[in-house]
């Protein structure tokens, strides 16, 4: 994509991080690929910052203009009127009116907003605000995941992007995000938020629920919500009582948060449609349920006509990566559909442009050696097309000699190497060879030799394949498995080292930790 640029939405919840990987030009945008990592059961923050900063090295995720958003439950709103149009105007009078409703003084908070509607009298607008203790952490536990946002969003009001890249424009609908421990909903008038709210029920409470009254463990629990759903057969009645009661309170406060917009005399706020999103919306029957519970049309998000832009997230799942993908639209201006920014003021963010600057010297002169040797290759090539084709013919007969013993001339020594490799390939299989020529007791031998020699180090499993190596072991540190990871990274034939699943091992002490290796494609 000419002119074009990557950009990162990175949505870390509760449950998982997702991250959607995005390519936007001039004048189009195009997802490239959708990537979740689910973090350890009851994880710290501590086990959650390596968990990503892991998960971001092993993908090779590109952090040069990452998208964050905050939680929406660190955050507030309120929906304002001005009789004036002005933007400058009413930007100046949104800190008076705010200042009057919030308990805390106006200089401890980070104050941005959004124009909803504009018309010759009135300005409608949704001012967001966050206390800036609670800002300078989040912020601080990305970079702990080395991490620096570019821009911080919103949980809630960010989906707006991804509703206008869907066409979801033309009316007043509800985005309703049903995450793990919270749902995000969020009005959208004409595609941009007029309303936001964070509502603590989600999916992790159903689970709960579920397994309270079946009497199951939450694993069985979680796949029962997902599988076969929450209600009965081919109807809208919860399984359980537990179960009927969060659904009936979540259908509550949804129904609460459209109509506090509405008793504000603007009836023409109200939503035609609630679409919903998140990881639970899939869920069999939910949308059957809160359409009869609220009185208003629930589906799931649906991506549609699917061209080359939307394929990747129509494959990954709209629902699902929902919150990453409008993060990445965010920071793309033809998708850009909303300006909230939490990055103001003391935490604006500040581009480190000395590395730039000391290599634009040496990178003009390397450009113009570049340009130089590019045209005299150019020349070489054409003058002496003829010429080379021969020499590289002879030169592939004799590596072909040098290479299979007793082996005759031949008139195309290319196609007779090929044919060489691919029986040594067969060979290669039948002995049970891995990835670069290695055996597997040489693979062994490698990473014993790359173990730490500390006590409280070892592996419990360990499977070798042709091309990876699958194991899980037990150090004593967060310290010592990075160590582990980095050490093996310095085996050549070793391409990819991954860690994931790194949690406390409350029977031997320290971290338990599964490892996979990509080993590099030999022969």
């Amino acid at each position: 994509m000419i002119f074009g640029r990557v950009i990162l939405g990175l949505d870390v919840g509760s449950y998982s991080v997702k991250a959607a990987e995005l390519h936007a030009g001039l004048r189009e945008v195009e997802f490239v690929r959708f990537e979740e990592e689910i973090f350890p059961p009851n994880a710290t923050p501590e086990e959650r910052e390596f968990t990503l900063r892991v998960f971001l090295e092993s993908q090779g995720l590109p952090l040069e203009l990452v998208i964050a958003a905050l939680p929406s439950d660190r955050g507030t709103q309120r929906h304002l009127r001005f009789p004036f149009t002005d933007p400058r105007k009413v930007a100046r009078a949104i800190p008076f009116e705010i200042e009057e409703v919030i308990p805390i003084p106006l200089k401890d908070v980070i104050l941005t907003h959004e124009v909803v509607r504009s018309r010759e009298d009135e300005s409608s607008v949704l001012a967001v605000l966050a206390p800036r203790n609670e800002i300078g952490a989040h912020l601080n536990s990305l970079r702990a995941a080395g991490i620096e946002a570019r821009v911080l969003e919103m949980e809630g009001t960010v989906l707006a992007n991804l509703a206008r890249y869907v066409g979801l424009t033309d009316g007043n609908r509800m985005i309703l995000d049903i995450g793990h421990r919270k749902t995000n909903a969020c009005l959208l008038i004409g595609g941009i938020p007029a309303l936001v709210r964070s509502i603590p029920i989600a999916g992790a409470h159903l689970t709960e629920a579920l397994a309270r009254d079946l009497q199951i463990d939450r694993d069985a629990a979680e796949q029962q919500k997902h599988e076969s759903g929450l209600f009965e057969a081919r109807g809208t009645r919860p399984v359980c009582p537990s179960v009927g009661g969060e659904l009936d309170q979540l259908a509550r406060e949804v129904l609460r948060t459209v109509q506090s917009i509405i008793s504000e005399s603007r009836p023409e706020y109200a939503p035609t449609e609630v679409v919903l999103v998140g990881g639970s919306a899939a869920i069999p029957g939910l949308d059957a349920f809160l359409t009869e519970k609220i009185g208003i049309s629930c589906e799931s998000l649906r991506v549609g006509p699917i061209d080359k832009s939307r394929s990747k997230l129509a494959t990954a799942g709209p629902d699902r990566f929902a919150q990453a993908a409008a993060l990445a639209l965010r920071g793309a201006p033809p998708a850009r559909a909303t300006r909230v920014d939490f990055r103001q003021g003391d935490f604006k963010y500040t581009p480190d442009l000395s590395d730039l600057r000391r290599g634009l010297g040496p990178t003009g002169v390397l450009a113009a050696l570049l340009l130089v040797l590019w045209i005299g290759s150019l020349i070489v090539r054409v003058v002496d097309t003829g010429r080379h084709s021969s020499a590289l013919r002879d030169e592939a007969q004799v590596v072909y000699q040098k290479s299979f013993r007793n082996a005759s001339p031949t008139q195309d020594p290319v196609k007779a190497i090929e044919t060489r490799v691919r029986e040594i390939r067969e060979l290669a299989n039948h002995l049970g060879v891995t990835g670069d020529n290695l055996s597997p007791l040489e693979v062994l031998r490698e990473i014993i030799t790359r173990m730490p020699e500390q006590p409280n180090i070892g592996l419990t499993e360990l499977k070798i394949e042709r091309y990876s190596v699958q194991a899980r072991g037990y150090a004593p540190s967060f310290e010592t498995v990075d160590q582990i990871r980095a050490e093996l990274s310095k085996v050549e034939p070793f391409e990819n080292v991954r860690l994931s699943d790194v949690v406390t091992d409350t029977k031997r002490g320290g971290k338990s930790f599964r490892l996979t290796i990509r080993v590099r494609e030999g022969i």
